[in-house]
């Protein structure tokens, strides 16, 4: 898996004792794909501290943790998508090989180290790949 192409927002990490707001932007929270490709859930994230980042899959009653990993720090991603998820620095994360499972709702929840939490999260649709071509008579 290989996210070499994509642009990696830069992230502001301050140094303080004091609690501050955490922000969290992402340029499009609405992403479809289809089977086979990857997918790219871009964040800038700014906040006191070196945070913890943690994403979580949703869809109907299934709530499962993708991974939970610091900038600079521990990654320790889930088995059901070790080799499919790439952790970046700025709280982004790829996930190559989509499924049709994949679809559903993704939750990054950045924690600061006085403890101070907030999230954010994208709607992802798969779509099947249609393999049988029109072909001309």
């Amino acid at each position: 898996m290989s996210f070499t192409s994509v642009k990696v927002p830069t992230t502001h990490w301050k140094h303080s004792t004091t609690t501050g707001a955490i922000s969290i932007h992402s340029p499009q929270r609405s992403l479809t794909r289809s089977v086979q490709e990857d997918v790219f859930f871009s964040l800038d994230v700014s906040c006191d501290g070196t945070p913890t980042i943690q994403w979580t899959f949703m869809s109907g009653a299934v709530s499962r943790t993708i991974g939970t990993w610091q900038p600079g720090g521990y990654t320790n991603i889930t088995e059901d998508y070790s080799g499919r998820v790439q952790a970046f620095n700025n709280g982004s994360m790829g996930l190559s090989d989509l499924r049709l499972q994949d679809a559903g709702y993704y939750v990054v929840t950045v924690t600061e180290t006085a403890g101070s939490s907030k999230d954010t999260g994208f709607v992802l649709k798969v779509n099947e790949n249609d393999a049988t071509e029109l072909q001309p008579l």
